[in-house]
């Protein structure tokens, strides 16, 4: 009774950790800019707060330069879904190859019993946390859970070397359920219809 409710409790905040970290990584990403590229996002004197909250960035380590400015756009691109239960149809019953692609969909026949041209998803580029074939790498998500004592989360610098030494992958079988994190409205992901 009390382990298992210890482990709910674990990986739920090890879910919102992770989550918060890639919230905090995606904004980094956005408002990481030459001073002299800043568009102006708010009134003189704005403080952080305001500025963050009108969904701007904020930065007063450059004098003469915007404080509050806007983010970059963000970068998406184009992917074929993974999921094939995922799969929104593009075409028609024996649609070839060929046709499909100049719809400028994807083209797959495997499994049966679901479409094989189907449309693109968009997926913000950047985002780490995105419908990917495998699995979160357990160390980022003993990290995260490690780091709950500090009140989350794991600094940029420890994020980036994680990823880039992510070869290893694997999990307990108690933080399973947190690996399907990545799949369950955190993709960013959006129809590309042409």
């Amino acid at each position: 009774g009390t382990y298992v409710g210890l482990i709910l409790l674990t990986v739920t905040a090890a879910r919102a950790c992770l989550q918060f970290t890639y919230q905090t990584v995606n904004v980094l990403c956005q408002c990481k800019m030459a001073p002299k590229e800043r568009r102006n996002c708010g009134y003189p004197g704005i403080s952080e707060v305001e500025c963050r909250k009108a969904g701007c960035c904020f930065n007063d380590s450059v004098p003469g330069m915007p404080w509050c400015f806007a983010p970059k756009p963000k970068k998406v691109r184009k992917v074929c879904p993974n999921d094939p239960h995922a799969r929104i149809n593009c075409g028609f019953p024996g649609i070839t190859a060929q046709e499909c692609e100049k719809k400028g969909c994807c083209f797959n026949t495997q499994p049966a019993g679901v479409p094989w041209c189907f449309y693109h998803r968009v997926v913000e580029e950047g985002k780490l946390l995105h419908k990917t074939s495998s699995p979160i790498p357990w160390k980022l998500l003993a990290g995260s859970v490690l780091c709950l004592s500090l009140a989350c989360c794991a600094s940029l610098a420890w994020l980036e070397a994680t990823l880039k030494g992510a070869s290893r992958t694997g999990s307990p079988p108690f933080l399973e359920w947190v690996q399907s994190f990545h799949t369950q409205g955190t993709s960013g992901e959006e129809v590309a219809k042409p």
